[in-house]
């Protein structure tokens, strides 16, 4: 079987980002964007999501909120937004210490709390997801909510390890390159290496994680051929 990745998260406004993603087994690609109409004419296997850092943002049936550190007029329309259309549903959060520390201390909430008392967590894709807690995952796992992890991005940006081991066998999960700047094509190959190396670091042994178990997060093929391109 042919490789066949999937991106669950590319924020770009530009075509060509996508289409060298394509070049790299990917087939299956979320982009999320503020140019919903550059996008218009993509192919199969791409959803597009708009980008909310606004009000008038809020537009279509997949949107991404891009912060929960937003004005709270952005965030109660979102919420309103989200419940009526039922949209599908993305929400950076819990990307590093810095903010999530901020929401806290504004909410006395967690993230993942403030967003199940917002009624959003339900069926919510939570993307960085580097400092979520236990509470934090069985809270979300109650929600049937996933994450999407952002290892080059999150490692670039010093957000933190994305903790893959100890989300496993919990939550859905899968990965993105985030807006590319530490992964220049996309390249989910990569972000899948960077992914094992982690697991190896965070249990602290070689091997932490089968290839066949890496393959389920990042898309399917032959996996001889997904071990002899990627590992």
């Amino acid at each position: 079987m042919k490789l066949s990745l999937k991106n669950a998260f590319l924020i770009t406004d530009s075509m060509a980002n996508l289409n060298v993603c394509h070049s790299c087994f990917t087939d299956e690609i979320n982009v999320i964007t503020r140019r919903l109409d550059v996008f218009e004419n993509v192919k199969d296997g791409v959803e597009v999501y708009s980008y909310v850092e606004k009000k008038s943002d809020l537009v279509g049936d997949r949107i991404c909120l891009s912060s929960l550190l937003l004005p709270d007029d952005v965030l109660d329309a979102c919420i309103e937004y989200v419940l009526e259309k039922k949209c599908k549903f993305m929400v950076r959060a819990c990307e590093d210490l810095y903010t999530s520390g901020l929401i806290e201390s504004r909410y006395k909430l967690s993230p993942i709390m403030l967003l199940h008392k917002m009624g959003l967590l339900e069926n919510a894709t939570i993307v960085g997801a580097n400092c979520i807690d236990r509470d934090d995952v069985d809270l979300m796992a109650q929600s049937n909510a996933s994450v999407v992890f952002l290892p080059s991005y999150s490692l670039g940006k010093g957000y933190g390890i994305v903790p893959v081991g100890f989300v496993k066998d919990k939550l859905p999960i899968s990965f993105g390159s985030g807006d590319n700047s530490y992964n220049a094509s996309g390249d989910m190959r990569k972000e899948a290496y960077i992914t094992r190396l982690l697991c190896n670091e965070q249990a602290r042994k070689e091997n932490a994680i089968d290839e066949q178990t890496l393959l389920s997060y990042f898309g399917k093929g032959n996996l001889k051929e997904w071990i002899k391109e990627t590992l």
